[in-house]
Order: C-alpha cells, then structure tokens, then sequence
C-alpha cells in the first residue's frame, strides 16, 4: 500500500509542474529569454512539504484561526474556502481514502 500511495504522490508531484510555452526572444533577438512554469500546489499540503500528513492539519487549524495566512493547499477539498471540512478532508487522505 505504501509503495502505491508513494507512486501515486510522485505522479501528482510531477502533475503539479505545468510548463508554460517555449522560452522565447523578448525584443526580436536582444539576447533576453523567458521562461515561466506554474506550480499547482496538493491539496490538503498546506504545509506545502509535498507530503500530506497531521502536519497539514495543524497547518489547516492554524489557517482557520488566522494565525498564519492561507497557503495554496489549505483548501483540501477545493470549495474555494479553507475550513473544518478541509481538515476531515486531510484526514481522510491520510487514512487512504
């Protein structure tokens, strides 16, 4: 089980990098390129470690409570809000469901 959840982690981990276009010449030739990638980050990976675990949870709780900002995995459940759902969502994940 643990050699599955890993493989599955490490193909969401490397979903999770989009490349954008090809880099390419800003001002016809002037020497400058570039290049940009978007990051998408696990939900329920509030810590943002790439690992979901109580970690995340503590994480989640310190979100709702104001006392760190949301970060990009805090909504586990992507209803658009970071709340007690979420943190039964990172529960659930964790026990492997």
């Amino acid at each position: 089980m643990k050699d599955r959840a890993a493989v599955i982690l490490v193909g969401l981990l490397l979903l999770a990098i989009a490349p954008a276009p090809p880099a390419r010449a800003q001002d016809g030739g002037g020497g400058e390129v570039s290049a940009s990638f978007q990051v998408v980050a696990l939900p329920g990976d509030c810590s943002g470690d790439g690992v979901i675990n109580a970690l995340d949870i503590t994480c989640v709780e310190r979100v709702i409570l104001e006392l760190d900002p949301e970060t990009p995995g805090a909504d586990a459940n992507g209803d658009g809000e970071v709340n007690a759902q979420d943190i039964t969502k990172i529960e659930i994940i964790i026990l492997g469901g």
